[in-house]
């Protein structure tokens, strides 16, 4: 299992070992500059976050091993245009790719299609004005 590695800025590129089964909750969160990442055969699981907020990410390739996304996965990587995700996969969280604007219609609709509209949904924003912070 992999675990936090988060705010790993200057990181471009990640080769999983393939011993590796589980990615870890916010494992890679904030790599802005990974661009590429080789999910090994063998991963079944990709947790929370694991990869939220990779803004130059453009490509995921879900191996036919993983059978769960959780919230968040892949939350906010904006530059993601390219998704595939096998049959083996048979459950995705809300919001594992909320945010990611840039996703091909097509490519969202069939996803939709599978696991719900939910996959796609923002994160929900709580704003409390500093008056109402102080009585909660």
């Amino acid at each position: 299992m992999l675990y936090k590695n988060s705010y790993c800025k200057s990181l471009t590129k990640i080769n999983i070992p393939n011993s590796v089964t589980n990615i870890g909750d916010r494992t890679f969160k904030n790599c802005e500059s990974l661009t590429s990442i080789n999910i090994p055969d063998g991963v079944t699981n990709i947790e929370n976050s694991a990869f939220e907020s990779c803004n130059s990410l453009v490509k995921i390739n879900i191996p036919d091993s993983v059978t769960n996304i959780e919230f968040g996965a892949f939350y906010a990587c904006e530059s993601l245009t390219c998704i595939y995700i096998p049959d083996s996969v048979t459950t995705i969280d809300s919001g594992a790719f909320g945010n990611c604007n840039n996703i091909p219609s097509k490519i969202k609709s069939d996803i939709i299609k599978r696991f719900g509209k939910e996959v796609f949904e923002s994160w929900p924003l709580l704003i409390l004005s500093a008056e109402s912070a102080k009585t909660r």
